[in-house]
């Protein structure tokens, strides 16, 4: 899902600028850049952004989508965001622990339940578990079939225990040069493509969950309820441990989530 854009330290040039669009020699580049394949949500929300911008911007702005980590992985992702390198990025929460406590929580959650946790370049995942380096793996249904993951996978735990969501970030310094008016209608695209995602979400991952199990490569396996009520019980200490840095009030919220299913 595309939740909001965040923008990395830099200097401010904005003072500079004017807030008049003017037909530039040559279009500003948005290098897009990520991990997941064209067919997922986030996928499917960076060629609609594309294609936006080609519709409403052409001759001012030209994005660039580099998918599957063709331009760069997700272990170098943010430092070639702050190079400049590429200028706009989608990567999972997980990835900023280090720069908000109020999104940890994902290595202590999976050690509470008996599991090692092992961070790897999702381009990785595949054939570390097709090779045995690691038995598992966390991911929605769209990411698991359009990386074949199922194919090495023989069973599938379908817990429901997290909510996989991606932030939209781009550089300051780039960003802030931009003129004000292109921006802001880069925002208004952002906010349209983030809505659709969202909606487009949900479907695509039935849609993937049914063709996962009709290649008959894998065993679902679904919890009970009493099943689900223990995952509950041995996370519990794991948000108690942690609801200083996060907050007691988003702690409360993903409780009363978890009661409703």
């Amino acid at each position: 899902m595309f939740k909001s854009l965040v923008v990395a330290p830099c200097a401010a040039l904005f003072l500079l600028l004017s807030p008049v669009i003017t037909q530039a020699a040559e279009p500003i580049v948005i290098k897009f850049a990520h991990v997941v394949g064209d067919d997922t949500p986030k996928g499917k929300g960076a060629l609609l952004f594309q294609k936006l911008v080609r519709e409403r911007l052409a001759g001012q702005v030209e994005v660039e989508v580099y998918p599957n980590s063709t331009l760069v992985g997700d272990a170098d992702e943010m430092q070639a965001l702050l190079d400049n390198k590429v200028q706009m990025l989608a990567p999972s929460l997980s990835k900023f622990i280090e720069y908000s406590p109020k999104l940890e929580v994902l290595e202590s959650q999976f050690a509470a339940v008996g599991a090692k946790p092992v961070v790897l370049p999702f381009a990785k995942v595949y054939e570390s578990l097709k090779g045995g380096v690691v038995q598992g793996a966390e991911n929605p249904w769209s990411n698991i079939l359009s990386q074949n993951m199922h194919s090495v996978q023989p069973y599938i735990t379908e817990s429901n225990h997290g909510v996989l969501d991606y932030m939209l970030i781009t550089n300051n310094e780039f960003w802030l040069s931009m003129p004000f008016a292109i921006r802001s209608e880069l925002e208004g695209i952002i906010l349209e493509v983030t809505q659709a995602v969202n909606r487009e979400a949900a479907a695509v991952n039935r849609r993937d969950r049914e063709r996962i199990l009709a290649s008959g490569s894998s065993q679902l396996i679904t919890l009970t309820p009493e099943e689900r009520q223990a995952w509950r019980e041995q996370m519990l200490p794991v948000w108690k441990t942690y609801e200083a840095e996060i907050g007691a009030d988003l702690i409360r919220a993903a409780m009363t989530v978890n009661r409703r299913r």
